[in-house]
Formats: structure tokens, C-alpha cells, sequence
């Protein structure tokens, strides 16, 4: 019988394997486990991680917040080029 693995183990595997620039196979995983756990639960608990992240990426509130954080850039961003349009745009209305 193998032994029993869990998910945090399963995701440290993986930090670890790209903290030294591998590719986390299932075989890598598995080895870093040493050899702990079957395939198959190596896989699910691999599957289920690597859904969470995506979904961490793409959350409403994530969206949300992004949008927000870009509206507030852009109009900083125009105020600044109004104010520095204004000040090289001075013309007298002689030259007019």
C-alpha cells in the first residue's frame, strides 16, 4: 500500500520543482514525494491546484478591482497631459 500524500504536499512539490526551473511532471512530483502516493492522486491533487490558480486570475472581484485601479490610472494619467498641455500650450493672443 502507498503511503497516503496530501494537496499541500502535492503543491510544495511543485513550488519546489519551479523554484528549480522544472517542469512539474507528474513523475517529478512524484519523485519529490519520494515516491509517496499513487499517480493518480498525484494527478487530481495536481489538476485541483492548477484550477485554483486560474480561477484565482480570473475572479469577478479580481476584475473588479482591476478595473477600478486602471480607471483611477487613466484619469491621473489625462490630468497630468491636460496640466502639461496647458503650460506648453501658452500663447499669447498676440501671436494669434
Amino acid at each position: 500500500m502507498k503511503a497516503i500524500i496530501t494537496k499541500q504536499e502535492v503543491a510544495q512539490a511543485i513550488v519546489s520543482l519551479k523554484s528549480a526551473g522544472k517542469k512539474p511532471t507528474l513523475q517529478a512530483i512524484h519523485a519529490v514525494l519520494g515516491n509517496k502516493g499513487s499517480l493518480s492522486t498525484v494527478q487530481k491533487f495536481r489538476s485541483e491546484i492548477e484550477a485554483e490558480i486560474v480561477t484565482g486570475r480570473d475572479s469577478e472581484e479580481g476584475l473588479q478591482v482591476f478595473r477600478q485601479l486602471w480607471a483611477k490610472a487613466v484619469g491621473e494619467g489625462t490630468t497630468l497631459k491636460e496640466a502639461e498641455c496647458a503650460e506648453s500650450c501658452v500663447f499669447d493672443v498676440e501671436d494669434v
